[in-house]
């Protein structure tokens, strides 16, 4: 379910900090401020759609910006998160939009809140692999690498289009469904491994023949993902501002009266620098 197609023009745009939150099935309620250039990794990924508790743990110990286990060592893992689906609220963080906005991964309701102008949520990207297929094929084991989420969402029947161009020369119209260009093609994981990597070997030439795609240059890929839970995008203005924080309160979350005074500059901020000037 989307309320407000996004485009996110098959890319990530510049970065900065964006507010998470996380309710688990069980309601104990995740807050915490991350860069979003981590996000897709952590969140386009089949772990987390499984809300798998080590992974979500890893992200508070290793990520949370407001965390002072990452200010004492970059590598440092807070081995009493892993596991852990207890409620978690480390300093300055907030049920409210920072910076870029605010997500909302719900797994009580089996809904994704996302206003933020970084990344689709439901969508994996491969701008140009710069690795050989020998590098990406050592990544399978990294649940954090594009590749990974690929097993998994190919694994579990969760792709549901898929489309090549090269970076050059994009043309939409070579796109199509995925059972055309996979399954009807004969295409398996280690085509598209071989398809999204730099090596210049024979069977990647053979598979840009089949797909009509150039010769030269890097291949873009972009995969669409069938997400177990409703996905609800809104966009950066006051009235989608507004529609998240009633969906979100609907749902039973508690905004504190210092959460509410961010949702109210938020508010304002939009009216005066993003709304359409003839919307009331």
């Amino acid at each position: 379910m989307i309320i407000t197609g996004v485009d996110y023009h098959q890319e990530v745009v510049m970065g900065g900090h964006v507010s998470v939150v996380i309710r688990r099935s069980n309601g104990a309620i995740q807050k915490m401020r991350l860069w979003t250039n981590i996000v897709p990794a952590f969140f386009v990924n089949p772990k987390m759609m499984q809300e798998d508790s080590d992974l979500i743990g890893r992200l508070i110990a290793t990520r949370d910006l407001n965390n002072d286990a990452i200010r004492l060592s970059k590598d440092f893992t807070d081995k009493r998160y892993l596991g852990f689906d207890g409620d978690y609220c480390s300093r300055n963080s907030v049920l409210a939009p920072v910076d870029y906005g605010l997500i909302v991964f719900d797994f009580k309701e089996r809904r994704v809140h996302s206003m933020q102008s970084y990344c689709s949520l439901d969508q994996v990207f491969c701008m140009g692999h710069r690795m050989s297929v020998y590098q990406n094929k050592a990544k399978i084991g990294d649940d954090l690498s594009v590749i990974f989420a690929l097993i998994g969402f190919m694994s579990n029947g969760m792709l549901n289009h898929i489309s090549f161009h090269d970076m050059e020369n994009i043309n939409p119209d070579i796109s199509s469904n995925i059972d055309k260009k996979i399954n009807g093609l004969g295409f398996d994981l280690d085509d598209v491994i071989h398809l999204i990597s730099t090596d210049k070997s024979e069977r990647k030439l053979s598979l840009l023949t089949r797909l009509g795609l150039p010769m030269n240059g890097l291949v873009h890929a972009g995969f669409d993902i069938n997400h177990p839970m409703d996905m609800i995008y809104y966009e950066n203005r006051s009235k989608d501002l507004l529609l998240l924080k009633h969906n979100l309160i609907s749902d039973g979350f508690s905004i504190s009266e210092e959460e509410d005074k961010i949702w109210n500059d938020f508010y304002n901020e939009y009216k005066e620098f993003y709304d359409p000037k003839n919307e009331g």
